[in-house]
Formats: structure tokens, sequence, C-alpha cells
């Protein structure tokens, strides 16, 4: 569980990053959270 919720968070906040997307990245940690 630990290794799935850290690679599509680490992925997520990479795209959110690259994107400008913070609000769409953090949405996506907390449903992913």
């Amino acid at each position: 569980s630990q290794g799935f919720g850290c690679s599509p968070i680490k992925a997520v906040r990479e795209l959110g990053s690259n994107r400008r997307e913070t609000g769409w990245s953090l949405s996506a940690v907390g449903v992913n959270a």
C-alpha cells in the first residue's frame, strides 16, 4: 500500500508542478490519501 500510494502521489506532484496545476494535484493527493 505504501509503494502504491507513493508512486501516484509523486507522479501527480511532478505533473502538477510541470502543468502548474497545484489545485488539481492537491485534490488528487487528498483523494488518494
